[in-house]
């Protein structure tokens, strides 16, 4: 049965909720670097690093995984979803992206299994916490993404507009934390990336076969966070 629009509409929000009690907020996925190397410093230099990290990362790769997992968690494919987590985990360079992804999706694949639980989301932890004890890391936080947003029965392309938003709202707090960034001017550059979010959000329809990731830059920063001298940020 489809869920009435109004619950969809929640469920959204709630996911896409930079402060929802995963951990988002303690990371900023490499932005903290490109601050303190002086890359990112006003409004225009972060909206530039947002729409090349949308384009390069976020689109391209982020969303076909995450649609995959949808996929496989619509139709109740416990093992298909762990094969998706794992090759996930292969894409990831960054230790600290890696430590970041499973920390954030195991919290989230938490909270769910208590708040809104369901028998393919109980299984799926079964299979992730036998997973743990032979020494395989799993549980990233776009394949339990996927497999909640699914479970809830909300449309795909809506999803994916969620990811998206709470991809770039995350972001954007840090940086209003970090450098000389006002409140206004920061929803002004949140405002003004909808409509391109919109647009990308279609990528979640494509197949794993049909990624790709050019943010290769964008991991070299990642990898050079966990050698900065002073952070605030986890990754």
């Amino acid at each position: 049965m489809k869920p009435p629009p109004e619950r969809a509409l929640f469920d959204l929000v709630r996911l896409s909720d930079s402060s929802l009690a995963i951990g988002t907020f303690a990371h900023s996925f490499g932005l903290e670097t490109s601050i303190q190397e002086g890359r990112v410093r006003d409004g225009p230099t972060l909206e530039a690093f947002l729409r090349t990290e949308l384009m390069l990362r976020a689109a391209p790769c982020d969303l076909p995984f995450l649609g995959a997992a949808y996929r496989a968690a619509a139709s109740e494919n416990a093992r298909r979803l762990l094969e998706i987590d794992r090759r996930l985990h292969a894409f990831m360079h960054a230790r600290e992206s890696r430590e970041a992804s499973l920390q954030m999706g195991r919290a989230l694949l938490d909270l769910s299994v208590e708040t809104a639980p369901s028998a393919f989301l109980f299984r799926f932890k079964r299979f992730l916490i036998a997973e743990r004890k032979k020494g395989r890391p799993g549980g990233h936080y776009l394949t339990v993404l996927g497999g909640v947003a699914a479970g809830r029965k909300i449309p795909a392309r809506s999803a994916a507009v969620a990811y998206l938003y709470g991809f770039l709202s995350s972001r954007i707090s840090v940086a209003v934390r970090l450098i000389p960034l006002g409140q206004t001017q920061a929803q002004r550059i949140l405002v003004g990336l909808f409509a391109r979010c919109a647009r990308l959000a279609r990528n979640i329809e494509k197949g794993l076969d049909e990624l790709s990731d050019f943010a290769g830059t964008s991991d070299i920063q990642r990898m050079r966070h966990e050698a900065l001298s002073t952070k605030i940020f986890r990754s």
